[in-house]
């Protein structure tokens, strides 16, 4: 399966990792390493990964920053 994803920042990407590891405490796993945070936006299967990019192109030129707000946060281990 492949995924399209947006990284975070530095900044969100340590408050994920701080999170993650206040997680697997609590749940009494062991912290994730070497994870890096994102957002998944869409998952597929059976496209052509440049038919993919070639129609992510003209979107991704004009999306500007944007604010994302979540909740329910999950810990894959």
């Amino acid at each position: 399966m492949n995924h399209v994803v947006l990284p975070l920042d530095r900044d969100h990407q340590a408050a994920v990792a701080s999170l993650g590891a206040r997680l697997a405490s609590v749940a009494g796993v062991p912290a994730p390493a070497g994870v890096r945070a994102h957002i998944t936006v869409v998952a597929y299967e059976d496209l052509d990964r440049e038919v993919v990019l070639a129609a992510l192109a003209p979107v991704v030129a004009t999306v500007v920053p944007f604010t994302v707000h979540a909740h329910g946060y999950g810990l894959f281990t």
